[in-house]
This record gives structure tokens, sequence and C-alpha cells, in this order.
């Protein structure tokens, strides 16, 4: 599959190295990634694509999971479909 994972949370250290094992715990490949921090918020932004042989249902538990101690605003889809 070839999914989109998007997600907004407080920032602090740790956040890109979490979402890459996530990714490698799906057996994924991130194919794209772009983040950034606002300045004034403090909010990091991240959306990564990546393709994995896993369905989308458990790539999202696996992201959920491992990504929860940032307290995320997480959606993960198809690339191809539009939010």
């Amino acid at each position: 599959m070839d999914l989109l994972a998007t997600f907004t949370c407080k920032d602090t250290s740790g956040i890109v190295h979490t979402m890459t094992d996530a990714v490698l715990k799906c057996d994924g490949n991130i194919i794209e990634n772009q983040q950034f921090t606002d300045p004034i918020t403090g909010m990091f932004c991240m959306r990564t694509r990546f393709t994995t042989q896993s369905s989308l249902e458990a790539a999202e538990a696996i992201l959920s999971r491992e990504l929860a101690r940032f307290s995320p605003s997480l959606k993960v889809r198809e690339f191809t479909r539009r939010a």
C-alpha cells in the first residue's frame, strides 16, 4: 500500500526518530517526508508518505501506538484517496 500519514503535536525531541521507527515496524519504506515546527505556536507538523505490505488499519494502529507519547493529532490514509 501507498500510505500518507500526517500529524501535529507539541514540538519535542525524538519525534522524527519515533516516526521512522514506527514506519519500519510496519515493514514500511519512507518515500517522501516533510516536516516543520511553527516558531510561534511550537507545534510540530509532519507529512510522511510510505509504502508497506501492511493494511491501512494495521499501519495506523502501529503508528498510533508508537507515537502515543506525543499525543499527536494523527491521520493515515491511502495516498491516492483525498481527505
